[in-house]
């Protein structure tokens, strides 16, 4: 399936990046609704390593908007970033 247009943040589990590469997860942000947050595995692409280079970059955690494919594999999503700009905040929700 095809995920577009949503907003979260790529998070490496609190692990170098460098060492495993499924450490990645894009973590869907709820927007302040008391939804659960969902998180989908990243697998290795140009747009998630220009992505990592722009949250390096920063010292706060970015909210990236993105388009991809999601597919499953031994039962387990994964997200295959087509796209990943950044998203700002109007200041609507306290960031």
């Amino acid at each position: 399936s095809i995920l577009a247009d949503k907003c979260g943040y790529i998070r490496d589990a609190g692990r170098p990046i460098q060492s495993t590469w499924l450490q990645a997860r894009f973590i869907l942000d709820a927007l302040g609704r008391k939804e659960s947050k969902t998180s989908l595995r990243l697998l290795p692409c140009q747009a998630l390593e220009q992505a990592q280079d722009r949250q390096s970059a920063e010292p706060d955690p970015l909210r990236f908007k993105i388009a991809g494919i999601i597919t499953k594999y031994k039962g387990k999503d994964y997200l295959l970033l087509q796209r990943a700009t950044r998203a700002y905040s109007h200041g609507n929700f306290g960031e």
